[in-house]
Formats: structure tokens, C-alpha cells, sequence
């Protein structure tokens, strides 16, 4: 029986769409990537077109550390124009960089100029790439007779120099597949310089302690410093908290507008990295959450009543400013295509 057939059979649960999308990104933040991948294939297989359920299988894949697959998902994606092209195009070409396929990175960029006005935001980003790739192609010889350090080396130098978060982002993906006493040393390196971009910080904290690493780091973020063992980091997307705020916020809009709760909750996923390993009071979850509302509708451009968003999460008008201001400040650390 073919798959229309057999699809053509199924009796489907109201708003099961729904339901496995939400199952597979609430997996997904909880790093359950097997769970969270098997519920978004299902997705798939009822609507191949759902757009969040083929780019969250992409990046499930990849923290599998299934690289040669997220390639060929993300293939197929942009084949298919779905979704942001560009955005998509930057999971494509981080892919192929950890994959170490320096000439289809070259070729890639290369056809995308020749055929394609990329917009500004991205060229930099590109060219930048593009340079790294024509480099590691350029040293080949010299990493066929000592292919290890040859790429990590280089990898590790261009992360000491690289200025574009972007890229800094790539290559960060890239060292992490690497089990070595060198990396280590520069992420902890990366953590402790003061310039480094937040959300990355974060990222690479994190990567430490699942690296085992159980040194101490001093950490500055913000105007802030704070000592950090790395054996006892606490996961963000584990913590109760911030689950908290985001029940408020689902008991709140996700009936009336699922697009403006999904914006709120990557608004919050967002704001707790840019601030890791600091995080909120325990609190006021329910402050948090309609400043969150608040901001979002900052962003879209919409008029907000700041009282009758206080009216819905039974807070005071005041602390939702403020908190408002925080999370808005921090949007300046967006970095493209990551998603949370």
C-alpha cells in the first residue's frame, strides 16, 4: 500500500498536527532529539510541507550527531522552498562545515551569487564563509599528512579571530563534535573573554559541562561577572522557572493567537540564554510572562495596552515595563537562523 493510501486510511485525532508539533518542540527543548524526532516525522508523514516539523527534524538530527541526513533534510527543504530561504540556506552551509565539505560550501555560495540578490544581512556572513572554505580547500595537502590537527587548528584559530557571530556560531558547532584537550581550553578561553557575544557563551557553557569539564570559569556578561564550576551548570531548558512563565503565558494567548505564543516563547528561550548562567527570580512568573506578551507586541508592531495585559495576568503595570525594557535590550544579541 502506498503512503497516500495508507494516509488516505488513517482516522486523525482533532488538531493532531497540533499536538505532535508541540510534543516535538517541547521534546526538542528538553534535548530528548530521538523523541522529539520521531514526533516531528510523524508530522511529516500526515504534512510534508509543515515547515517548523521539517526544520526542527534538521536540527534534531544534528544534535544526533546525524550530520549526513540534517544535509539531506535540509536539501530537500530548500529544494522545496519552504520556509525562509535564506535562514534555511545558513542551517544548510553550517552543516556542510561541520561536515567538513569545504568545495560544496565553495560551489554552494558561489551559484547562490551567480544566480540570486542576497540580501545584506547575509552577504557578509557568506563571503566570510566562503573565505574560510577556500582556505581549508587551499590547505589540503598540508592536512592530508596530519588530518586531525590540521582542521582543528585551524578551526581553533579561527575562533580566537573571527568577529561574526554567525560564523562564530559554525565553527563553535563544528569543535564540539571534537573530543580534545585543546578545544576545551579555548571554549573556556571563549567563555571568560568579556567581548564574546552572550547567546554564544552560553551555548559553549553548556557545551563544557556536557564535555565533563568540571573547572571553574569567570564568567562576564552584561556588566555582570560571576564564578562558574562547570560540574554543577544547571541546563536552561531544564530549569522549573522558566517552564513556569511559559504556562502563564499558554493558559493566557495560545487559544486566541498559537503565532503571537510561539513568538513569546522564543522571546523567552532567547532572553534567559543572553543572560545564562544569571537567571530571573523565581518569583514573578507572572510578570515575566505579560512583559513577554508585552514586548512581543513591541515587535509586530502592535498597539499595546499595558493595562489590560496586566488586567489578563493579574500583575502590576509598572513591573511589566520594566521587565519589558529588559527583554527588548536584549533582542540586539539576535543572532540568524537560531532558533530555540
Amino acid at each position: 500500500m502506498d503512503k497516500e493510501s495508507k494516509n488516505n486510511n488513517v482516522v486523525q485525532y482533532p488538531n493532531l498536527n497540533k499536538v505532535l508539533l508541540e510534543k516535538g518542540t517541547d521534546m526538542m527543548m528538553k534535548q530528548k532529539y530521538k523523541d522529539a524526532l520521531a514526533l516531528f516525522d510523524q508530522l511529516i508523514e500526515l504534512d510534508e510541507k509543515q515547515a517548523d516539523a521539517l526544520v526542527g527534524s534538521v536540527v534534531c538530527c544534528i544534535e544526533l550527531g546525524q550530520l549526513v541526513e540534517a544535509k539531506k533534510r535540509c536539501k530537500e527543504i530548500l529544494f522545496l522552498g519552504i520556509g525562509d530561504y535564506f535562514d534555511i540556506l545558513n542551517i544548510y552551509l553550517s552543516i556542510l562545515m561541520q561536515l567538513e565539505e569545504y568545495q560544496e560550501i565553495t560551489d554552494t555560495i558561489e551559484a547562490i551569487y551567480s544566480e540570486n540578490n542576497v540580501p545584506g544581512t547575509y552577504s557578509e556572513s557568506f563571503d566570510q564563509l566562503l573565505s574560510i572554505a577556500k582556505k581549508m580547500i587551499s590547505e589540503g595537502n598540508e592536512r592530508k599528512s596530519n588530518p586531525s590537527s590540521g582542521i582543528e587548528s585551524s578551526l581553533l584559530e579561527k575562533l580566537n579571530n573571527e568577529k561574526n557571530t554567525e560564523l562564530q556560531w559554525s565553527i563553535i558547532q563544528q569543535l564540539n563534535h571534537l573530543d580534545d584537550e585543546e578545544v576545551i581550553e579555548v571554549f573556556k578561553d571563549f567563555v571568560e573573554k568579556k567581548e564574546n557575544d552572550p547567546v554564544l557563551k552560553s551555548f559553549v557553557l553548556q557545551m563544557l559541562h556536557s564535555k565533563g569539564c568540571e573547572d571553574t570559569v569567570l564568567v562576564e556578561k552584561l556588566g555582570k561577572s560571576l564564578e562558574v564550576n562547570l560540574k554543577d551548570l544547571q541546563d536552561v531548558f531544564q530549569m522549573a522557572f522558566p517552564h513556569h512563565v511559559i504556562t502563564h503565558l499558554k493558559n493566557t494567548i495560545e487559544q486566541k493567537n498559537p503565532t503571537l505564543f510561539e513568538q513569546t516563547t522564543q522571546l523567552w528561550w532567547h532572553y534567559l540564554l543572553v543572560i545564562y548562567p544569571f537567571v530571573p527570580s523565581g518569583k514573578d512568573a507572572k510578570t515575566w510572562a505579560a512583559a513577554l506578551h508585552a514586548a512581543a507586541n513591541e515587535l509586530n508592531g502592535f498597539q499595546t495596552d499595558m493595562e489590560q495585559i496586566a488586567k489578563a495576568y493579574g500583575v502590576e503595570r509598572k513591573s511589566i515595563t520594566i521587565y519589558c525594557d529588559k527583554i527588548l535590550d536584549m533582542e540586539k544579541y539576535a543572532i540568524k537562523g537560531m532558533k530555540f
